[in-house]
């Protein structure tokens, strides 16, 4: 039995992350954005497309909502719902400046769900305008100089304006393989929103 499971969550995990043939690109190469104002870019997030993620297969309505802590560290609140078996989801996680004393400061997080905080950068914001969208990636290096990309399109309401979109599509021909990308459903039908 132990075995049987093993082997299905090699299967799942396999089938809902993105692999490349490559490391990771380095912040610099990607162009993290600089002098990031977190206070701007706390608030509502809509997701508009991904890489599709084992911690979001077949998620639809994706929400994001950052507010700051107490103690100074972001609040990460996650929601969702899979249209087909009308499932919702939730998760809640924490979130730091990778890099807090650098000037100009870069758009990098250590972003945690269900444990203590990370001690690796996990979250760069490429570009934002804060107001309309947000354009993220984040990059595990694997074995033998591979890697297991994730890519998140935001916007601050269920569509994205053209000026929004063209600018992500320019970061899409220079970092994304376009072949990979889910569109998320943000229908206000199908999303059930409250």
């Amino acid at each position: 039995m132990k075995i049987f499971i093993a082997i299905l969550a090699v299967i799942c995990f396999s089938q809902a992350q993105e692999f490349f043939d490559r490391p990771c690109r380095t912040p610099e190469e990607l162009g993290v954005k600089t002098g990031f104002l977190p206070n701007f870019y706390t608030g509502i997030w809509f997701e508009i497309e991904r890489y599709e993620q084992r911690f979001q297969v077949d998620a639809d309505c994706v929400r994001a909502e950052y507010t700051f802590n107490a103690d100074g560290s972001i609040r990460v609140g996650n929601s969702a719902f899979r249209i087909s078996t009308e499932e919702s989801l939730e998760d809640v996680g924490r979130a730091v400046l990778s890099f807090p004393d650098e000037i100009p400061l870069r758009a990098m997080l250590n972003v945690t769900f269900g444990g203590d905080l990370i001690n690796r950068s996990n979250y760069w914001v490429l570009s934002t305008d804060y107001s309309d969208y947000a354009f993220v990636v984040s990059c595990i290096n694997l074995p033998a100089s591979r890697s297991s990309e994730s890519y998140w399109l935001l916007s601050r309401s269920t569509t994205i304006s053209t000026a929004a979109r063209n600018r992500a599509n320019d970061l899409i021909e220079k970092f994304i393989d376009r072949s990979r990308i889910r569109v998320t459903n943000q229908d206000n039908t199908a999303c059930r929103r409250i």
